[in-house]
């Protein structure tokens, strides 16, 4: 299944407290394959699981998961993934039996005793490896998120950029996990307004931040023709 770049943000329901938290809908920056979702994750007392659905789009199509799926946490400690339940590891696969077939799947991660503002789920293999970037755990930020997004759904891109650009200044770490997404969707929403100065603008500031998987964003926002030559030109690509 080919690997696609989308900037992808959707409503996030909170249940339970700090251990056995479980957040339904989760939301996060980005998401490789097209078709993967990000259905739940718990941090229980005694594992993380996460819980996921991807949609077959392909004749012959197949996915697995492979053994060196890792948790990425703000400090950078990469947490292995400890089984997988309803799809296989790799090399073994799920063939999809038709196109429109939809797996759900759960990973099994270590227990964290604790609720990072936001973690990355990763999988480190040789092709064709899915992810998903800046999933949130504060529900306060993520409803905000939210709120910009259905103002940028509902045609309203200049009060959708302007939240964007108001939950970016709050941020109290600029290498916070969502930040890329942020400035990605304040640009977008100024390109819909017609504003291409303060789109260039913004994206410039983008490259200077220390944002994490900031290259990713840099190529999701390329892929969907969002570039400009060279720091000094107006010209965008």
């Amino acid at each position: 299944m080919n690997k696609k770049m989308l900037i992808f943000i959707v409503s996030a329901i909170v249940c339970s407290g700090l251990t056995g938290q479980v957040v339904t809908n989760p939301v996060f920056g980005l998401v490789s394959h097209e078709t993967l979702n990000l259905v739940t994750f718990e941090f229980g007392n005694d594992l993380t699981v996460i819980e996921l659905t991807i949609e077959n789009r392909v004749s012959g199509g197949y996915f697995c998961v492979d053994r060196n799926t890792i948790m990425v946490l703000p400090e950078g400690t990469r947490l292995k993934m400890v089984r997988s339940e309803g799809l296989p590891n790799c090399p073994e696969v799920h063939n999809f039996s038709r196109i429109g077939e939809v797996l759900r799947f759960k990973l099994y991660f270590p227990a964290l005793g604790f609720r990072p503002d936001w973690f990355d789920l990763i999988e480190e293999c040789s092709e064709n490896c899915f992810s998903v970037l800046g999933i949130l755990t504060d529900p306060l930020l993520s409803a905000r998120i939210d709120t910009a997004s259905e103002l940028a759904e509902s045609g309203k891109p200049a009060e959708s950029g302007r939240e964007f650009r108001e939950i970016l200044a709050g941020l109290e770490n600029s290498r916070h996990g969502i930040a890329a997404s942020l400035y990605s969707n304040i640009i977008v929403m100024y390109l819909r307004e017609g504003d291409e100065v303060n789109a260039k603008v913004w994206y410039s500031k983008m490259l200077d931040t220390s944002a994490p998987n900031l290259d990713y964003y840099i190529a999701n926002l390329s892929a969907r023709g969002i570039r400009w030559q060279g720091s000094g030109s107006s010209n965008r690509q």
